[in-house]
């Protein structure tokens, strides 16, 4: 098993549920939080603005003076000192990935992006203070906010300043069987000018109906997701997460008539990049 790199050798493989679409589509853009400056513990906020995108979060779980951060977490497994990770990290979110549909590297995928964990702890008794460095721009701790009193974590929101016509994303750490509320209640939902147009639990892509991607949930598994055809009018991008895990690689494509800006950082991929064909650490 070779190293699992995020580059175009990794992630062109040919696409059945594209290929079945009757859609074309134009050029696929992917965000994986690779680009310079994105180290571990970086907050993302208007970084993907010249792509149209904005990402916000929504951290249910915290307390009314705690912010909301969506914050980069390295998944290189061991320490990397500097960058701030050290041997009391959340390594249920580094490398090996052994488990789903592109499971199988025991190299490092790089970036991922998660709920940043709010407390209150101010790092006496071995706790660590989550938002410590956060307003500044790059947590010192970063770590996925875990679900509390039965809450859901929190909500990460993609918004374009267009249609998008696919969409597709790498869940990282979702765990546990279908019913669970980890994966059952955990969804993804698309907005046409804040009118809900679909949304689909991730258990949905595991169970054998018409959006199984084939999906395989455990402790450090890798699965990656493919909704194909979106309709018209789709502009946001909603997830809701229960528990823990983190999520990689958006990759979403826009009708043939939508003009996207051109990235300076990010690559655009032609319709081969959504494969899900089941591959082994080169997917």
């Amino acid at each position: 098993m070779f190293q699992l790199k995020k580059s175009l050798s990794r992630m062109i493989v040919t696409s059945a549920v594209l290929l079945a679409s009757s859609q074309v589509f134009a050029a696929t853009t992917v965000i994986t939080f690779d680009d310079p400056g994105m180290q571990h513990g970086t907050v993302v906020n208007t970084q993907y603005a010249s792509l149209g995108v904005n990402i916000t979060v929504n951290n249910t779980s915290n307390n009314a003076s705690d912010a909301d951060y969506a914050v980069v977490y390295d998944t290189q497994s061991g320490t990397n000192p500097s960058e701030g990770k050290n041997n009391n990290w959340d390594n249920d979110l580094d490398a090996p990935f052994t488990v789903g549909n592109i499971a199988g590297s025991s190299g490092n995928i790089g970036n991922s992006l998660i709920i940043q964990e709010n407390s209150s702890s101010n790092g006496t008794n071995g706790q660590f203070d989550n938002d410590a460095g956060c307003a500044a721009g790059v947590c010192e701790n970063p770590d996925d906010q875990i679900m509390t009193n039965g809450n859901e974590s929190g909500y990460i929101t993609f918004d374009y300043d267009y249609d998008i016509a696919s969409f597709g994303f790498d869940l990282i750490d979702f765990q546990t069987d279908l019913s669970a509320a980890e994966v059952g209640g955990s969804t993804i939902t698309f907005y046409d000018d804040a009118l809900q147009v679909a949304s689909y639990s991730f258990a949905d892509f595991a169970t054998g109906g018409a959006m199984d991607n084939g999906a395989v949930y455990a402790d450090n598994s890798l699965n990656r997701i493919l909704i194909s055809n979106l309709g018209l009018g789709v502009n946001r991008a909603e997830f809701r997460i229960v528990g823990t895990g983190a999520i990689d690689n958006i990759a979403f494509s826009t009708p043939p008539s939508t003009q996207v800006p051109e990235p300076s950082t990010l690559a655009l991929f032609g319709l081969a990049l959504l494969g899900l064909g089941r591959v082994r650490r080169c997917a």
